[in-house]
């Protein structure tokens, strides 16, 4: 599938759940969910992410390619192309220096960025692609598919082909049925799907997380003995 540019007239930046959220929904911690952090993204019942409100900075070649390598050894390369280098962004922090600080006189702590934060918006041929992250800590994908949609099995190989999502386990105890119609996870990924709304329009979304500290290790390969 050919990629391209997405817009800002195009960026998805709001989303409404079709059905209610329950408390169980929001989960522990509800209260400060909605400050993004790597544990907010993780717990969240949202699918959507959006670019940061931080400063941005100017990106340079080798951030870029450490943000592609590594988000490549998340996603695979069917999704993670070189083509994407262009619309890389890279930003100081999550928030802006003025939401930071008026989370702190409500003393609220806010977690310091460790490595570069970044968001890539693009099309994937009729795919709406956000992905937001953190060099070394966690990349979060989310996938604006417009109706009528594909199920996730065929969906997947779409997107995704490198991955086994035979391998995650299937969750049920986390959000309600009409919130997340599939909830899985397993070696350092979580996966959600559900309908959406975004500006009056209904889409499906699907939502792919990687806790970059908890991806499998690959084993180097072996050498054979000098002879």
């Amino acid at each position: 599938m050919t990629v391209r540019e997405l817009n800002d007239s195009n960026l998805v930046s709001t989303e409404e759940c079709l059905a209610e959220p329950t408390m169980s929904d929001f989960g522990i911690g509800a209260a400060t969910a909605r400050i993004p952090s790597k544990a907010a993204f993780f717990r969240d019942l949202q699918l959507l992410v959006a670019r940061p409100e931080g400063a941005r900075l100017e990106a340079d070649l080798k951030t870029n390619e450490a943000v592609l390598k590594e988000l490549r050894q998340c996603f695979g390369e069917n999704l993670i192309s070189p083509e994407l280098a262009p619309f890389i962004e890279v930003y100081d922090h999550l928030l802006s220096k003025d939401q930071i600080e008026r989370w702190r006189q409500g003393n609220v702590r806010i977690a310091t960025s460790q490595g570069a934060v970044y968001f890539i918006p693009f099309r994937k041929g009729p795919y709406r692609v956000q992905i937001l992250g953190e060099l070394g800590s966690y990349a979060c994908v989310f996938v604006y598919v417009p109706l009528p949609a594909l199920t996730l099995d065929e969906l997947w190989p779409k997107l995704l082909p490198e991955i086994d999502l035979a391998k995650l386990e299937v969750r049920h105890d986390r959000f309600s049925p009409g919130i997340c119609d599939h909830h899985l996870h397993g070696q350092g990924l979580q996966v959600r799907t559900g309908r959406r709304t975004a500006a009056g329009t209904e889409f499906y979304g699907l939502r792919v997380d990687a806790d970059i500290e908890k991806l499998p290790v690959e084993e180097p390969a072996a050498t054979a003995p000098a002879r």
